[in-house]
Parts: structure tokens; sequence; C-alpha cells
């Protein structure tokens, strides 16, 4: 454990869930490939990617991050859109699985 990091402990269920609403997130081409968007990385080894839907004030990563959750089966905070809302719903539903 790394501290100041809080782990949310999925089941392997959970887990598996959590990764195919990841998947399907992805905008694919006609071989079913991801879509990696050209220029977009933070660095030479990283890339962003296209993805289905679309992001605006109200539908912010952090919406998705716990959109993603809750597909998966995962207690979260009804609507996450912003970084302290994640944390926030992080630290209160790990603590009620505690």
């Amino acid at each position: 454990d790394l501290p100041g990091l809080t782990y949310l402990p999925l089941s392997r269920a959970q887990f598996t869930a959590l990764l195919a609403h990841i998947d399907d997130s992805f905008q694919r081409d006609q071989t079913g490939a991801v879509v990696v968007l050209p220029n977009s990385g933070l660095g030479p080894h990283d890339a962003f990617f296209a993805a289905k839907g679309h992001f605006n004030l109200l539908y912010t990563c952090n919406v998705w991050v716990g959109e993603t959750l809750r597909a998966a089966g995962v207690p979260f905070g009804a609507w996450t859109p912003t970084p302290q809302s994640v944390s926030f719903s992080l630290r209160w539903f790990t603590a009620a699985r505690s």
C-alpha cells in the first residue's frame, strides 16, 4: 500500500464489468481498433483516444468515472462532476464497506 492513496476493493465480477465498460467507451475504426487522437499525448509515450459520448461542463471526466464505477456495480455518488466529489464518494463508500 502506498501512503495517501485510497484503495477501492473490487470483486472479480466488478473488475470484469469495470473493464468491459471502459472498453465499450472507446470509439473504434472499421477494423475494431481504438481510434488514437493525433498529436494528443502529454509526452512521447502516451496518447489520448476518441471516446463515445461528449464532454461538457455538466458531463465531465469525473462524471464518467462515477458512471463507470456504478456500471460495474460499485456503490458511488450519483453525480460526481468535480475531483472533490469523486474523492468524497471514494472515501464515503469505502468507509461504508469497511
